[in-house]
């Protein structure tokens, strides 16, 4: 699903999609309750999961296609390290909540709640990126292209290295 979006909306708009489905899903394991059941926790869980599975897909693609390929493999095992860390930090949280505070609706909120922090800072930085130039180029909008690899690069257009890329 998440190369669909990609290939057809681009990989600042599919950041746009996953990083709301990411958070619509985190808001609505918050709304689960003893009185509403298991379900809100469930769907959350599987609309996270999207949200998570398409961005983690399309991220790594973004990164390659704008990164200098001196760096390119560097900044794709940063990204990696990240996400391990991130894994990381989830269990201590959750490991954390559960050694300190009792069995109770709190201590079910606090992890899904951390959720939102990573969710949004994924979804308003997806605002300021600028498109792939590549998927531009691939989709015949040189110009766009152009002006968005020139931003990246901070190079005027008619330089060398933008010329040979």
């Amino acid at each position: 699903m998440a190369y669909g979006f990609a290939y057809f909306l681009g990989r600042k708009k599919s950041l746009w999609v996953f990083g709301a489905v990411f958070i619509v899903g985190a808001g609505m394991m918050l709304g689960a309750s003893a009185a509403r059941g298991l379900g809100l926790i469930y769907g959350g869980r599987v609309l996270a999961g999207i949200g998570v599975g398409g961005s983690s897909m399309i991220v790594p693609i973004y990164i390659s296609e704008i990164a200098p390929p001196a760096v390119r493999g560097r900044l794709v095992g940063i990204y990696e390290l990240g996400w391990q860390i991130g894994g990381l930090v989830g269990f201590w949280i959750n490991y954390g909540i559960s050694q300190t505070l009792p069995s109770n609706h709190a201590q079910w909120l606090i992890p899904f709640a951390v959720q939102l922090i990573p969710a949004g800072l994924l979804f308003a930085g997806s605002f300021w990126i600028k498109e792939s130039p590549r998927w531009l180029y691939s989709k015949g909008r040189r110009e766009q292209a152009l002006r968005n690899l020139c931003w990246i690069r901070n190079l005027q257009a008619d330089d060398l290295y933008i010329v040979e890329e």
